[in-house]
């Protein structure tokens, strides 16, 4: 079994949840750039807890306005936050998904979605951010990280059994 820092595991499984959640919806495979900092001048953003006896972090997917009317036509706002609460979602149970074959089963918290203008996120345990601009609209995501148990180290177990990732369409 290879050792490795579990901030880059982590970040790797994330990024890579991240990229197929919003390749399925795109219908092509799409790449984030990454990025000092992530600031949105009109949008929705979804905030995710998670957390093990050894990590935790939040899972932050910060959508375009443009972005969700090119998603769901004219939406009201009460489906424009269900959307982007939803995508959050799907993003931490993926990510939950492939943390498994190293052991950990994360806990996940309820999804919190703010809409506004000039939403911007910073934090001390910022592990990655983010962007993809996408058929005229952005998406963000940033992912926050703290390493509770001093010298963790993730290793993946050969013996681990992970469900296959669904197709489920929302909206």
């Amino acid at each position: 079994m290879k050792t490795t820092d579990p901030v880059k595991v982590l970040q790797a499984l994330y990024l890579e949840s991240l990229a197929e959640l919003i390749g399925h919806y795109a219908g092509d495979p799409v790449e984030f750039e990454p990025r000092e900092k992530t600031c949105a001048m009109s949008a929705c953003a979804a905030s995710v807890g998670f957390s093990d006896d050894r990590f935790k972090g939040t899972a932050i997917l910060v959508v375009s306005h443009q972005g969700c009317l090119s998603q769901l036509g004219a939406p009201d706002e009460t489906t424009e936050t269900d959307w982007v609460g939803e995508l959050g979602n799907q993003l931490v149970g993926r990510f939950k998904n492939k943390v498994s074959a190293y052991g950990p089963l994360i806990d996940l918290g309820l999804p919190s979605v703010v809409c506004g203008r000039d939403l911007c996120h910073g934090s001390e345990h910022n592990a990655g951010f983010w962007h993809l601009s996408w058929h005229g609209f952005e998406i963000s995501s940033i992912l926050n990280l703290e390493i509770t148990e001093a010298g963790l180290e993730m290793r993946i177990l050969e013996d681990t059994s992970v469900a296959t990732e669904g197709s489920l369409c929302l909206f």
